[in-house]
Order: structure tokens, then C-alpha cells, then sequence
């Protein structure tokens, strides 16, 4: 059956393919560079004989760096390659730089390319992260002695989801899930179910690492203050029009936007500057006395979670709420928009209430937003923090369960 697919797929990517480089002058700059990252040639530096290869597309490589540490850690003469999809996945390699050996980008998805990266790479195990699934990497990879494994996979499990994942999960040797349904529902679609298994999510092990760690910000905001976080336009037409109100409330602002090019910040600017409120840019940051502190720099706004009194999570206005973990391991209540969906992590803690206060506040127009924050101005911020905290525990170690179960059986 997947032969058969393949007689669909190998001609459909090829023509996509095509269009993409024979219509490059017309797409912008982010497509543009991930073509360019597709043709680019690769040099691979000597590896030892045992390779474990990571793959993720960009911040999907979260989801694997625990296990890349541990894997040095229990494995210290192995090679451990990553490969990536998107141009973007590069600034987050800071962390595990010493663990790894090779980063590269992959290749386009086609027999030829694929056949000679594995014939020089010759990978003992093959990781991948969350969702960035390719058909004809994973076909190639059956044809190899690799065991083939995918962690904290959160699958949509539509029709043709199922459909694909009957054809190739069935040649992994673990699948490894975030949640207790996925793992039934996965079970039943491939050969052998006991290479199912549902450890928990892996990110929670490395923002939990993450927090560990000193932090990156030189100063300390006096509290109470509110992270407006990885925030679209979408998202600031709701709360833009309460900025005042929310500062009368006795809060300081963070502002982190997903989007710091020179033109995003500079429109922010303006909205700051017609509502009067005072503040600086964290590029330029000379006092912390300020109303708003508008973050331009990339790789700073967990710090900000971590004795923040609450936090608005952007993209969940727009289409898809960003990440929710970073603020709940910091122990801090969350304020999302109604798009939640794709998150776990967020549906969960939103059915959770502690303390009289649900965990994850879901909202929909800019007076519950700033109902949802007052409730977070007359909770008992002790209690949550310790009640929430012992909840979060339960989160820990999936790494370590995934580990054991690969190599420890």
C-alpha cells in the first residue's frame, strides 16, 4: 500500500517542487530562504560509528532537546545529528550546541536525495519531533536496519491522518503520544500496538530544564506585572484598547510580540505612544520605571514568565494559541483567546480550576479580558502557585519513561 501511495506522492512533491523554485521571484522572504535551505549542500563533518539523527521543522526542536542531553549523557560516543525544515529552527540551537555533533537542513523529499543522505549518515535511530512527518524519509528509512521513533507526537487524527498513519506508523518501533486518547486511538491504527505508548510530553522536561538555568534577564521588574506574549495583531485588537486600564490597575506590562522585524515594533511603538503610557524598548532599556517594556530581542520572554502575576498568550486571536507551558511552569495564571485547540497543554489546565481560579482563562472579547484579569488581581497568589506547581510535577520525567522504554527493554 505504500508503493501505491507513493505513485501519487513521488509526482504530486516533484511539481510542487517545481512551482516553488520556478516561482521563487514571486513568494516573500521566508519561503524564499526556506527554498534556498532545501538546495543548499551539505558538508558533512566524520561521525562516529553509532548516529542518533533528531528531526524536527523549528520549534518543534523543544520537543527533542531533553533527549538529545540525556542520549549524550547515557551514550557519550555517539554522534547526535539534527536536521531541520525551517530557516528559523537555527536560533534555537544555542542550548544544545555542545551536545550536537552535525545540524543541517533536510533536503527536498525525494528518493534520490533521501537514498544518499542515509547511505553517507547511516543513522542506528531516528527521532522524530512532534508532527514534521515526511513520507518518503520515512519509506527510505524502513529499507535501513534505523529504528524509527517519533516523540510527543500530537497528531490532528482526521480522515486522512489515519488514513497516512495506517500506511507508515506501522514501520516505527515507538510512537510515543501527549495524551492518554491519542494513544487508544493509535493503537488501533498500526500493526503492533505495544509500540504505542502515551509518557507525557517532553517539552515540559525542558522548560522545566530551561527554568533551572540563570536567567537571561540583566534587571528585575518590579511586580505585579502582566507578559503580553508571542502577541499578532489579532490578539492586541482585543487588550491595545485596555492597555490604560490595565496599568491603573497597579500593573507594569511586558510586551513581546512574535513578530520583532523593525516595521512590527515601530507599529507598537505608535500604539504606545497614542495611549500615553510611558515605555522603552528592551533594546534601549535604561530604567525599569516605565509602564510598558516592549521586547525586540528573540529569546527573552520565558525569563519574563518567571515572576510575572500573569500572562496573555498571542496567536490564540488569530488561529492557534503559541505556547502555553513556559507561563504554567512558572506557576502564573494564563489569559488565551477562544483559538486553543492545537494545545494540549492549554485544553487541559483550561478544565482546571485551583484555588477558585481556572488555570487557563479562555476569552473572547476585551471585557472578559479584563474580567479574567481581575480575577487574577484578587486571588491568593501563594496558594496558586503552590497548588499549581504540585500538579505540575505530574508532568516531569517523560523523557527519562521514553528513554527506558527504548533502550532499557
Amino acid at each position: 500500500m505504500i508503493h501505491i501511495f507513493l505513485l501519487f506522492y513521488r509526482p504530486l512533491y516533484a511539481a510542487f517542487k517545481w512551482i516553488l523554485i520556478a516561482g521563487q521571484s514571486l513568494w516573500g522572504s521566508k519561503l524564499k530562504a526556506a527554498i534556498e535551505l532545501k538546495e543548499q549542500p551539505l558538508n558533512i563533518p566524520s561521525l562516529k560509528p553509532d548516529v542518533f539523527w533528531f528531526h524536527a521543522s523549528s520549534g518543534e526542536i523543544e520537543y527533542v532537546k531533553s533527549l538529545i542531553r540525556e542520549s549524550k549523557v547515557r551514550f557519550p560516543n555517539c554522534s547526535l545529528i539534527v536536521s531541520y525544515s525551517s530557516p528559523s529552527a537555527t536560533k534555537l540551537f544555542d542550548s544544545i550546541q555542545n551536545q550536537v555533533d552535525f545540524f543541517f537542513p533536510l533536503p527536498w523529499d525525494q528518493p534520490r536525495r533521501i537514498q544518499n543522505l542515509l547511505k553517507q549518515l547511516q543513522p542506528k535511530a531516528f527521532f522524530f519531533a512532534r508532527t514534521d512527518l515526511w513520507s518518503e524519509l520515512i519509506y527510505q528509512l524502513t529499507k535501513t536496519p534505523t529504528k524509527i521513533y517519533i516523540i510527543s507526537y500530537n497528531p490532528s487524527l482526521n480522515f486522512l491522518n489515519r488514513l497516512w498513519s495506517r500506511l507508515f506508523l506501522s514501520h516505527f518501533s515507538g510512537i510515543f503520544c501527549t495524551e492518554p486518547f491519542q494513544e487508544s486511538i493509535l493503537k488501533d491504527l498500526v500493526t503492533d500496538p505495544k509500540t504505542v505508548s502515551c509518557p507525557g510530553d517532553t517539552r515540559f522536561d525542558q522548560v522545566f530544564w530551561r527554568l533551572q538555568q540563570p536567567t537571561k534577564v540583566p534587571f528585575q521588574i518590579p511586580t505585579p506585572y502582566l507578559v503580553l506574549g508571542s502577541t499578532w495583531p489579532e490578539d492586541e485588537n482585543i487588550f491595545t484598547p485596555l492597555l490604560n486600564q490595565i496599568v491603573a490597575m497597579g500593573y507594569k506590562i511586558v510586551w513581546s510580540p512574535h513578530e520583532i522585524q523593525t516595521a512590527n515594533i515601530h507599529r507598537i511603538s505608535l500604539i504606545l505612544q497614542k495611549s500615553k503610557l510611558t515605555y522603552q524598548k528592551f533594546s534601549d532599556l535604561s530604567s525599569t520605571e516605565v509602564d510598558v517594556i516592549l521586547i525586540d530581542r528573540i529569546g527573552y520572554l520565558a525569563d519574563f514568565y518567571r515572576h510575572a502575576d500573569g500572562a496573555f498568550i498571542g496567536g490564540s486571536f488569530k488561529a492557534k494559541v503559541h505556547s502555553v507551558m513556559e507561563p504554567l511552569c512558572c506557576a502564573i495564571p494564563v489569559i488565551t483567546g477562544p483559538h486553543i485547540q492545537n494545545s494540549p497543554e492549554a485544553m487541559r489546565y483550561h478544565q482546571i480550576i485551583m484555588n477558585e481560579l481556572r488555570v487557563v482563562q479562555v476569552t473572547t472579547s476585551s471585557n472578559e479580558f479584563i474580567a479574567a484579569l481581575e480575577k487574577i488581581k484578587t486571588m491568593q497568589k501563594g496558594d496558586f502557585k503552590k497548588l499549581l506547581i504540585g500538579n505540575l510535577e505530574k508532568n516531569r520525567y517523560a523523557t527519562r519513561r521514553i528513554m527506558n522504554s527504548i533502550f532499557d527493554n
